[in-house]
């Protein structure tokens, strides 16, 4: 403990270095009109990388909660499956067994399996296959 105390006494004795010397006409030399393509770079990437899939895929799942409809089998985020028995708005009433029936939020939907969902599937890793 002391010998760290020590290095914290030699330290703080210790002259400080000389400030470096300005370049002449008193400016920075990593000005901020430097550094803006750099910037311009980064976001671009990041866009490209991150925001527009994220977008892609929140349209995407608007499209497959906006088109669950009644008789279509689902499952949900916890993992509970059952058919749709009606919808409204803001919510799905679901039929997980006989005379069982839950109501979910829509954005509780993790999977819609209808046979027009699995249709536009098929064809969308059709379409990708080479």
């Amino acid at each position: 403990m002391a010998s760290i105390l020590a290095l914290f006494v030699l330290a703080a004795d210790a002259p400080a270095s000389a400030p470096a010397a300005a370049p002449a006409g008193g400016q920075a030399s990593g000005s901020m009109l430097d550094m803006l393509p750099l910037f311009a770079v980064i976001f671009f990437i990041f866009y490209f990388l991150v925001i527009r899939p994220q977008s892609k895929e929140k349209k995407k799942r608007e499209a497959l909660l906006s088109a669950a409809k009644k008789g279509d089998r689902i499952v949900t985020t916890a993992g509970i499956h059952g058919k749709i028995v009606s919808t409204d708005d803001a919510t799905v009433l679901v039929e997980v067994d006989d005379g069982v029936r839950l109501r979910f939020d829509r954005a509780a939907v993790w999977q819609v399996k209808n046979s027009a969902a699995e249709a536009a599937t098929e064809l969308e890793a059709a379409a990708k296959a080479p």
